[in-house]
C-alpha cells in the first residue's frame, strides 16, 4: 500500500514538474483567438414556426442585455497539471424548447413589458465536467460554471394579425444557447475534441389565436 501511494505521488510530482518546466500560458494555449461572448450574435428575424386554421406561431431570438458569471474559487482543468483547452470555435446555436422560462396570455390590443432572467450551467461534453468554469473564462466570462442572462421585452398583442382578428396572444420564452467545439490537450498532445453549450439569450415565441 505504501509503495502504491509513493508511486502515485511520484507520478503527480513528475507531471507537475513537467508542467512547471514547460508552462502553457493563457495567451499561447490557443492556436487561434478564442471567440468571446461579446462576439456572439443571434438571428433576430421573425419566423413562422407553426400555422393552423385558428392560429399562427412565430418566434424570434434575442441576445441577452446582460450575460454574467460570478467570480468563484472553483476547481478547473488548469489546476490539473498538463491539461488545456485550445482552438475554441463557434458551432451553431440551439433553443431548448423543453425548458419554458415563462409563458403568459395577453389580450388583443394590449402591451406588456417582460423582464426575463434565467441561469444555466455551461455544459461540457467529452471532457471532465470540471471544465465548465474553465471554458467560461476562456470566452470572456468569470470563473463560475453558471451563466446568468436577463433582458427586457416590450410585447404588443395586436387586434389583427395577418389579416385576421386576434382573440389573444400567448407569449413564451425559452433559453437560447451558443454551441462551441474545442480541442483538449494533455502534456502538449491533443487527446479529444470537446463541445460546450453556453447560455446567451432567449427565444421569444408568440402564438396569435384567431
Amino acid at each position: 500500500m505504501k509503495e502504491t501511494k509513493f508511486s502515485f505521488l511520484l507520478i503527480m510530482f513528475a507531471i507537475a514538474l513537467f508542467s512547471f518546466l514547460k508552462p502553457i500560458s493563457a495567451d499561447t494555449e490557443n492556436q487561434v483567438s478564442s471567440p468571446t461572448i461579446e462576439d456572439v450574435t443571434v438571428d433576430d428575424s421573425t419566423r413562422i414556426v407553426d400555422k393552423g386554421k385558428d392560429f399562427i406561431t412565430v418566434e424570434k431570438d434575442f441576445k441577452a442585455d446582460e450575460i454574467s458569471t460570478k467570480e468563484e474559487n472553483i476547481a478547473t482543468p488548469r489546476m490539473w497539471p498538463g491539461f488545456s483547452i485550445r482552438n475554441i470555435k463557434t458551432d451553431g446555436q440551439v433553443t431548448n424548447k423543453n425548458r419554458v422560462i415563462s409563458s403568459d396570455d395577453l389580450t388583443a390590443g394590449s402591451t406588456f413589458t417582460y423582464k426575463v432572467s434565467y441561469s444555466a450551467t455551461t455544459t461540457i461534453e467529452n471532457i471532465m465536467s470540471i471544465g465548465a468554469a474553465e471554458f467560461n473564462s476562456k470566452i470572456g466570462l468569470k470563473s463560475s460554471a453558471t451563466v446568468s442572462v436577463s433582458k427586457s421585452f416590450k410585447t404588443t398583442c395586436p387586434k389583427t394579425y395577418n389579416g385576421k382578428k386576434v382573440k389573444y396572444c400567448t407569449v413564451t420564452f425559452y433559453p437560447k444557447y451558443q454551441k462551441y467545439k474545442f480541442d483538449e490537450y494533455f502534456l502538449g498532445s491533443k487527446k479529444t475534441i470537446g463541445r460546450a453549450k453556453v447560455l446567451v439569450g432567449f427565444t421569444q415565441e408568440v402564438k396569435y389565436h384567431f
